[in-house]
């Protein structure tokens, strides 16, 4: 628990939960619903994504992953595989505004879902997504470490399936890959474009906590380092998303008359 505490702050989970605070609400009462997949209590799953749908329409997809991942099947047993489908993710972000029109049909059942109107309409239309590009605080380098811990995370985890054998991490795992082919897909900024994935992102801060605990309890020299690696670099990325800040963001933690 602690980890998970550690990297939900310094991984920014917080900044979602302030700018997208009802689909946050909706991902609190789904990440409850998770674990009764394993316990393969469909109702109970179902009244949760039900009550979660309240708070944001879009939750209401997540009910098909209870027939998907109900037998707790690994889909993702081969490490190769994996880097495959992380391949293909970056090369589908590269060719991102050319592929767009083509999800046209797509958009149009996630604005039904979301109860279509002029305003979804509008933000999820194919020109809205192109113009809803917001230029992202950080550096570069922030952004390519966390890919590297991914890949070693990757690497790693049939040691993690083995270490937790459980028939909830092995969801949280598909879950957390899953988060990462949908995270890497599309170009850093487009937020709207993310918004549908979103239930799946928090997987990776999860996984963090998952891979630090693991590192910590298999004290050999070379996971000593990795976990030193890995929290130097998490604290890192929380001081230095402050550091670069503009002047009006909230990642500064002043109050309006602290400011000159």
């Amino acid at each position: 628990m602690s980890f998970l505490v550690f990297f939900l702050f310094t991984n920014y989970e917080w900044v979602f939960w302030m700018n997208g605070i009802r689909q946050a609400l909706a991902l609190c009462v789904w990440l409850v619903a998770v674990r009764y997949i394993a316990e393969k209590r469909f109702w109970t799953y179902l009244a949760l994504c039900i009550a979660s749908s309240m708070f944001h329409y879009s939750a209401a997809i997540l009910i098909i992953l209870y027939p998907i991942l109900r037998n707790s099947k690994d889909y993702f047993k081969s490490i190769k595989l994996q880097l495959l489908l992380l391949g293909v993710a970056f090369l589908i972000q590269s060719y991102f505004l050319f592929l767009l029109p083509k999800t046209e049909i797509l958009l149009d059942v996630y604005k039904t879902l979301l109860g279509g109107g002029k305003a979804y309409g509008k933000t999820y239309g194919i020109e809205g997504l192109k113009n809803s590009y917001i230029e992202s605080e950080g550096t570069n380098l922030v952004y390519y470490s966390k890919i590297i811990i991914n890949i070693i995370i990757i690497f790693y985890s049939q040691k993690l399936k083995d270490f937790y054998d459980t028939n909830k991490f092995t969801i949280i795992y598909f879950l957390f890959f899953i988060g990462l082919i949908t995270s890497y897909m599309f170009p850093i900024g487009y937020i709207s474009v993310t918004r549908p994935f979103r239930y799946f992102y928090i997987f990776e801060t999860i996984m963090y906590a998952y891979f630090a605990y693991y590192l910590i309890k298999n004290k050999t020299p070379q996971n000593q380092v990795l976990f030193l690696i890995l929290i130097v670099l998490f604290i890192g990325v929380f001081l230095s998303s402050i550091a670069v800040a503009s002047e009006d963001s909230h990642l500064i933690y002043q109050f309006f008359f602290d400011q000159d």
